[in-house]
């Protein structure tokens, strides 16, 4: 059975705290604390990625994060209309040095990304994780 859960949220830093919230919620009844934690700690370098680097100009936006379950798979998408970036290794990156960051290597390590931008300027940020029966 598919469960699904959408959010909307401003793209403010301040307001990440009810991201975490709802992420621990959505997985909680899959894993334990410590595939919980891990879940919660890559949407929210992403989410945070996406805030800081995709509207430096600090305009006003929001951003949507759509939580899919389904039966061995668990899925959060972000989309935004910022700044497109590709975080998959080999891609251009922010970093003046060309290197990725702590955080980027922290998502890959978690979970795994697909990056999708769409002509109308919509960008789509997939984090999935394969689930077994001892997550």
């Amino acid at each position: 059975m598919q469960v699904q859960k959408t959010l909307q949220l401003p793209n403010q830093l301040s307001k990440l705290h009810h991201i975490r919230r709802a992420v621990r919620n959505f997985v909680l009844p899959n894993g334990n604390e410590s595939f919980v934690t891990r879940m919660i700690l890559a949407v929210d370098e992403a989410l945070s990625n996406v805030i800081e680097h995709g509207f430096p100009e600090k305009r006003r936006s929001s951003i949507f994060l759509q939580m899919v379950k389904r039966p061995g798979e668990i899925k959060f998408s972000i989309l935004d209309d910022g700044i497109p970036y590709d975080p998959n290794p080999g891609k251009r990156s922010l970093s003046p040095t060309g290197n990725q960051g702590y955080g980027l290597k922290i998502i890959h390590t978690l979970m795994d990304v697909k990056y999708t931008h769409r002509p109308e300027g919509i960008n789509i940020l997939e984090l999935s994780k394969k689930l077994d029966s001892t997550p």
